[in-house]
């Protein structure tokens, strides 16, 4: 049984090869760079008020292009009656409607741009997730992937900048298994690597890997599970923790390294982008399911990892050369700069946070680095 806590040691799990090559020097720079604690105060301000009417359903995702405008993904469909009452024919009141599902915030908090199929439409289910659930952008072209965890979502979808359908991997219909590069099993969340042009996808609510494509032509061209091994579609009783049980957060590290968040299990693996095992930390919290997202902050060969937590409703700041805690950001609460439901976070270029809420909280917050 792999106890729980963290493990910095390589595992022979090279695909074939006789043993593990020594980490890059690049490779052990993205793991051990210094810098100094940071710190965070949330910004009640931001965003700016939406127009039209508008509010957020749950707010799934969250993430900053290029030039640090931040893109929102919501659930239009989580809105109630009441909430978007000046919908109906005639409207019963003055407020509210709900946004369209995907929105562009330019860094002060103005909106940008808005688009999707706020109501159920036609693309559902081919072009479009049937249930929200996260997004990532390509940092050459501002294009964005989605993915979405209905028991249909077999597949991820890319649009461009505006909002015009490019591609789709996979297909419409529940998980063919951990084998299948068919079609994906409700995945959890995306991230691109502009330089080899791939989508990495945390194929987790239904299937237990991580799945990469070209992120031009949608050919599949690996995908593992914990460790690096071939993923299983029955957990192993003797060694659960043999599986992910629920990679959900993904990211890139440094020049080579992939973070993947393993919620139930409530541990990060690492992993080079080609698969192979690097290192693992348990978060040291003594709650279930803790592990929702994990992000490096505030560059890609930071020291620090954010680890959004939904169950306790916090950011915690994650030393990785300990694993060890050495800051929190938030608590439970409807407040500014707390959380209900933490879903996902994102990191612009300066170190601000962005962080998007499920359940009742149905919002997106800043909060703006103090100290680095």
């Amino acid at each position: 049984m792999i106890s729980r806590n963290v493990r910095w040691r390589m595992l022979p799990l090279c695909f074939g090869l006789a043993a593990c090559a020594p980490l890059k020097p690049a490779v052990q720079d993205a793991l051990t760079a210094v810098d100094a604690v940071p710190s965070f105060a949330v910004d009640p301000g931001w965003p700016d008020g939406l127009p039209n009417g508008w509010i957020l359903g749950q707010v799934t995702g969250v993430a900053v292009d290029a030039n640090d405008r931040v893109w929102v993904l919501h659930r239009p469909a989580t809105l109630s009656d009441t909430e978007r009452a000046a919908e109906t024919d005639p409207p019963s009141a003055r407020c509210c409607k709900a946004a369209p599902p995907l929105l562009v915030f330019n860094a002060d908090g103005s909106l940008a741009k808005a688009w999707g199929e706020p109501g159920g439409g036609e693309g559902r289910g081919a072009t479009w997730p049937q249930r929200e659930h996260s997004l990532a952008i390509d940092p050459r072209d501002n294009s964005v992937w989605l993915a979405g965890n209905d028991a249909d979502d077999g597949f991820i979808v890319k649009y461009d900048s505006e909002g015009q359908f490019i591609l789709r991997i996979g297909e419409k219909g529940p998980s063919l298994g951990n084998a299948s590069i068919l079609r994906l099993g409700r995945p959890a969340g995306l991230v691109v690597d502009p330089a080899a042009n791939e989508v990495f996808v945390a194929d987790g609510y239904a299937n237990n890997r991580v799945i990469v494509f070209d992120a031009a032509t949608g050919r599949h061209l690996r995908h593992w599970g914990a460790y690096g091994e071939r993923p299983s579609d029955s957990a192993s009783a003797a060694d659960p923790l043999r599986q992910l049980s629920q990679p959900h957060g993904i990211s890139l590290m440094g020049d080579d390294l992939l973070v993947v968040g393993d919620r139930p299990n409530k541990r990060i693996q690492i992993f080079r982008r080609n698969g192979t095992f690097v290192r693992e930390i348990f978060d040291p919290t003594p709650f279930e399911r803790t592990v929702w997202d994990a992000v490096p902050w505030p560059r890609a060969n930071s020291r620090w990892l954010l680890v959004a937590d939904g169950v306790n409703n916090e950011i915690r700041v994650l030393d990785l050369a300990s694993g060890a805690v050495h800051g929190r950001v938030g608590q439970q609460g409807p407040y500014a700069g707390q959380f209900r439901t933490l879903h996902n976070v994102a990191v612009n270029r300066r170190g601000d946070i962005f962080t998007a809420e499920l359940g009742e909280g149905k919002r997106v917050q800043r909060f703006v680095v103090k100290r680095r």
